[in-house]
């Protein structure tokens, strides 16, 4: 690498770090009462996400499987 390439700069939000907490709550929420209206084996994850107002993505990102 060469010499006058910089060093990635540190980053810590704590904002961000809250609300990112604070998704995770509830898309596990979201879970929670989808499993018990449904049951476990027929909840899906894009369920549990459109229950929770998210993407998909930001579901497995939370969560990497539904287990």
């Amino acid at each position: 690498m060469p010499d006058d390439v910089k060093p990635r700069r540190s980053y810590d939000s704590p904002r961000r770090r809250a609300q990112a907490d604070a998704t995770r709550r509830d898309i596990a929420a979201a879970a929670k009462r989808l499993f018990e209206r449904q049951g476990y084996a027929a909840t899906t994850m894009a369920a549990i996400a459109a229950e929770a107002g998210v993407a998909l993505k930001t579901v497995y990102l939370a969560f990497d499987a539904k287990a």
